[in-house]
């Protein structure tokens, strides 16, 4: 019987199951299909684990060597090995006489080791970062999660959820993946979300562990910069000083980066002489980034040439596809009196006759002033020139008038100088105005004297000259050229010649000749001189009394 035994446990191959929970010490049957003789005496059975290459697996297990019972001596961990493989040696027979020799046979058993749920999910990340445009489309991955369980069937199946509620995003229960529910316009003003994603196995009680995942919301540019205001006015004065802040310009953008919602200024156009630049500066306000541009004048304004500026400011954003927008900005320039009056002419000049009456306008003066308003009226006076007061010059029109009649023969040119003022202490101009006086036909030649005598000799040639006569006449020109002329006397002694007959004179010059030859005592015996009366038109005569000298030997003539 016992060597049937044998050959039975030779044959035999044991499979064990062996739950992962079972205790040190542990034991489980080994269930022999046939059992040994009580009856019999000859032998002894004995079963140990047997010696073998493999049999450092018989570190975790032990068997009763007489019941054959199989132990557990130290923890099992399916998940570091599921499956042991034991060699089982089981002898009997012999005698203590030494008879019979004693038989063996080995027999393999198999333990498979059973799961147990003591191995919670790992997430491969404890905190998970994804990046979501805030354009992205409904119904898109996000990103996916990830987790592993040690555990075996059942015990591995992992689910996943979100643990907070949050209606823009779902999570795959079997896959983890992260999807997008809706658009994120929502969540523009949040840059990041923070999801709490549990992932739970199937076991019993199940186990579970947890990862942040943290959302970043990328802004894409999909506003344009917004200005407060549809127009922006400003009035300065044309002697504003370069460097000086002119107006603040602001305007927003509902992007939330730097690049998106940051944005430079330009002038796009009317920036004439490109008096004005934009300096721009960032600020936030309102939860949002306000980028505020100052409007700084850069070069000397001048009303006269540019008085009003029509500027078109742009706001042009720092994002791909890159958006703008513009604005219009009314600059006007209030005059100031920077500038002096200036005459049409670098000096006037004039003639006139001196028989012009008082009132007469004689010129007109003018002068411009390129200032606008009060600081563009000029008034005109006379600086200097006219001590008489012979002159008068209307303040508003420039019109120069005579006030007094003239008299070339007194003064024949009068240099005045005319003042053009924009305002009282402002700015003025001179000019110089040359009244030139012709002259007229209004004064008569006069001989200085009334009576001329000249003395000649006796018995002198005909065409002797006695004298010569000089009229004045305070006329010029013309006007003052004289002609002589004897004028008709009287008839007086027969046989005296007198007047035209005793004399000639040369129209021009004036030189009185004989044209006889006189004797003095002939003359003696006339009762008086002969008188000769002569002159010009227009003028009183002179008498000219003319005495014959005697000779030598005669006596002084009497007159």
């Amino acid at each position: 019987m016992r060597t049937g035994l044998l050959a039975i446990l030779m044959q035999a191959h044991l499979l064990c199951r062996i739950c992962l929970g079972r205790f040190c010490s542990s034991t489980f049957p080994q269930e022999p299909t046939h059992s040994p003789d009580p009856t019999c005496h000859c032998c002894t059975l004995t079963i140990a684990l047997c010696p073998h290459i493999r049999n450092g697996d018989a570190a975790s297990f032990g068997i009763m060597p007489e019941s054959g019972w199989l132990y557990v001596k130290s923890a099992l961990d399916r998940e570091t090995r599921d499956l042991y493989v034991l060699t089982v040696l089981a002898s009997a027979g012999g005698s203590a006489t030494g008879g019979e020799a004693r038989k063996t046979g080995t027999s393999t058993v198999r333990i498979s080791i059973t799961d147990e749920n003591d191995n919670s999910p790992r997430l491969s990340e404890e905190r998970y970062f994804f990046t979501v445009p805030e354009n992205q489309a409904p119904g898109s991955s996000v990103g996916r999660v990830m987790a592993s369980d040690r555990d075996a069937g059942q015990n591995s199946r992992l689910t996943y959820r979100l643990l907070q509620h949050e209606p823009n995003f779902l999570i795959h229960t079997q896959t983890g993946d992260i999807q997008l529910l809706q658009p994120l316009g929502s969540l523009s003003h949040q840059p990041t979300l923070d999801l709490v994603v549990e992932a739970r196995d199937h076991g019993s009680p199940s186990l579970s562990s947890w990862a942040t995942v943290q959302l970043q919301v990328l802004d894409v540019n999909d506003h344009s910069p917004s200005f407060q205001v549809p127009c922006y006015n400003a009035s300065v004065p044309e002697d504003l000083r370069p460097g000086t802040t002119v107006l603040t310009l602001e305007a927003g953008d509902a992007d939330l980066s730097r690049e998106n919602a940051g944005f430079d200024y330009t002038i796009v156009s009317g920036n004439g002489g490109n008096a004005f630049q934009v300096e721009s500066r960032v600020a936030w306000a309102g939860g949002h980034l306000r980028t505020q541009g100052a409007l700084v004048l850069v070069e000397p304004l001048d009303f006269e040439a540019i008085p009003v500026y029509n500027l078109t400011v742009a706001a042009s954003d720092r994002g791909l596809p890159q958006r703008s927008a513009t604005v219009p900005v009314l600059i006007t320039v209030q005059d100031v009196n920077d500038n002096p009056p200036v005459f049409a002419r670098a000096e006037y000049r004039t003639a006139v006759s001196e028989n012009v009456p008082p009132g007469t306008e004689l010129l007109r003066v003018m002068a411009h002033d390129a200032d606008s308003g009060p600081h563009g009226h000029v008034h005109y006076t006379i600086s200097s020139g006219d001590q008489h007061g012979l002159f008068q010059l209307h303040e508003s029109t420039g019109a120069l008038c005579l006030a007094q009649p003239l008299d070339r023969e007194a003064q024949s040119l009068h240099a005045l100088v005319v003042q053009a003022t924009d305002e009282p202490g402002g700015h003025f101009a001179l000019v110089p105005v040359a009244i030139e006086v012709k002259d007229v036909n209004d004064n008569k030649p006069y001989f200085p004297v009334e009576m001329l005598s000249a003395s000649m000799r006796e018995n002198l040639p005909p065409g002797t000259l006695v004298t010569t006569l000089r009229a004045i006449d305070a006329d010029t020109g013309v006007f003052g050229e004289l002609r002589y002329a004897v004028l008709e006397q009287p008839v007086g002694e027969p046989g005296v010649a007198e007047g035209r007959d005793a004399f000639a004179i040369n129209s021009s010059s004036g030189e009185l000749r004989s044209r006889l030859t006189f004797d003095y005592e002939r003359l003696l015996r006339a009762a008086t001189p002969a008188p000769v009366l002569m002159g010009a038109a227009l003028s009183p005569g002179v008498t000219a009394a003319v005495t014959a000298l005697g000779g030598a030997g005669h006596r002084d003539p009497l007159l």
